[in-house]
């Protein structure tokens, strides 16, 4: 099991891990984004450790993601989590996204390398997270990414997920306030440069494409999300749900859990144990995780 207090920095700053051995990471506060990024995997795995890629959401603490790698701590198996806490600006800005998506993706197949993954997804991470999956080789996603968890996502881009947003965020009740918060986005979404051409050309095709979509098909996957969450349009999930179902390798369970009054990204504060109970079952009971590299690349238990 992992050691309790997961280390958890910013991204674009440094990547940190826990695993049952402490981490040796080598720090540089005058590094640039893709220096921290390199070095911070600098970290020896123990034997058959299985590697859990920890994406924080919109807003969040270091403190609130230590909750969901301590999930980690309790379940059967070795796992040592790789922490990505990105800020706001980071997620949400297209051409920022692609390159740390691109970086981040090097430092995790160097931290991959022999060991199964799991991808563990919260809120607007979303969009950072499969741009990080298109730079790792379709061969490695498939033999490696054994679980994804979507955790409060996917969200949409448009201005009603980000209003949903604020309006969580601001304690606003969203049935009333969402349609017209929204509305302030529409500049952010400007100088961003979210548009349709980067919802369309750039990210539809990692998401919903058939060839091109970069959720391994064989990748167990589980979904959970509030019932009236704002920040979610549970049409949109259920049809990326169903597409990834459509495209599955036979045997792989893709499942979605709903919780009728848990709030954006708390489920594990509002249904614990149905939360780790949901997770349980995934990484005990379904998934067949690979043996532990022998000098060489794992095969599948049999």
């Amino acid at each position: 099991m992992m050691s309790r207090g997961a280390n958890i920095c910013r991204m674009g700053r440094l990547l940190c891990s826990s695993s049952t051995a402490p981490a040796s990471i080598a720090v540089d506060s005058t590094a640039t984004a893709a220096a921290a990024a390199a070095s911070a995997t600098a970290t020896t795995a123990a034997p058959g450790s299985k590697l859990v890629v920890m994406w924080g959401g919109f807003g969040m603490t270091p403190r609130q993601l230590r909750r969901h790698t301590g999930l980690y701590e309790e379940l059967d198996g070795k796992f040592e989590t790789l922490s990505v806490l990105p800020t706001i600006f980071e997620m949400t800005h297209p051409r920022n996204a692609e390159r740390e998506g691109k970086r981040l993706a090097a430092s995790i197949i160097e931290q991959a390398a022999g060991r199964d993954v799991v991808f563990h997804v919260i809120s607007g991470s979303f969009w950072i997270s499969m741009i990080t999956m298109s730079y790792i080789p379709r061969a490695l996603r498939e033999r490696s990414v054994r679980a994804i968890t979507f955790d409060s996502t996917p969200p949409m881009s448009d201005i009603y997920a980000f209003g949903g947003w604020l309006c969580y965020a601001l304690k606003l009740d969203a049935t009333r306030w969402k349609n017209v918060v929204a509305h302030l986005f529409h500049p952010y979404r400007y100088f961003m440069g979210i548009n349709s051409e980067w919802e369309n050309t750039v990210m539809r095709p990692r998401i919903f494409g058939d060839e091109e979509c970069v959720v391994p098909r064989s990748a167990h996957i589980l979904f959970i999300n509030g019932m009236n969450d704002p920040v979610l349009d549970r049409g949109y999930v259920s049809s990326f749900a169903a597409h990834l179902k459509a495209r599955a390798t036979p045997g792989v369970t893709i499942e979605q859990q709903i919780f009728p009054k848990a709030r954006h990204s708390m489920m594990i504060l509002d249904y614990p144990a149905a939360y780790k109970a949901a997770h349980l079952e995934l990484f005990v009971d379904r998934i067949k995780w690979n043996d532990p590299p022998a000098g060489g690349g794992g095969e599948e238990t049999k």
